[in-house]
């Protein structure tokens, strides 16, 4: 499997905001690695200056969903991808895209006096 990787310019979140943004990619990462089929992930991180935010998306081209809990493994990795990012005051959504793939999208804020977008 490999990984596209795009990201926006550069914005500072707090120490507890960035290990979030870390889990919550590398568990969609493993989800779509572990469950989806063929195809290349790919994952964005961009910075909404509007909403003082930053918006990580993650799509498995795959359209395999991810199996119910008590299918094997823990069964919690969407619930506590949810959890993270409502704990940072955010908010994480997920679910199957109309042309095919499963898309996972997490939303944290950022503080206005910390969102420094730089250009790349």
């Amino acid at each position: 499997r490999y990984v596209r990787l795009e990201v926006g310019p550069e914005v500072t979140l707090s120490p507890s905001g960035e290990r979030a943004a870390y889990r919550i990619v590398q568990e969609a990462v493993t989800n779509a690695a572990r469950h989806g089929g063929p195809g290349t992930i790919e994952v964005s991180v961009e910075p909404d200056p509007d909403a003082c935010q930053v918006v990580l998306t993650i799509r498995n081209p795959s359209d395999r969903q991810p199996p119910p809990a008590g299918s094997g493994g823990t069964g919690r990795g969407l619930v506590n991808m949810r959890e993270r990012a409502r704990l940072e005051g955010g908010d994480l959504q997920y679910g199957p895209v109309e042309d095919g793939g499963f898309l996972v999208c997490a939303r944290l804020p950022v503080q206005p006096a910390r969102l420094r977008v730089r250009p790349r």
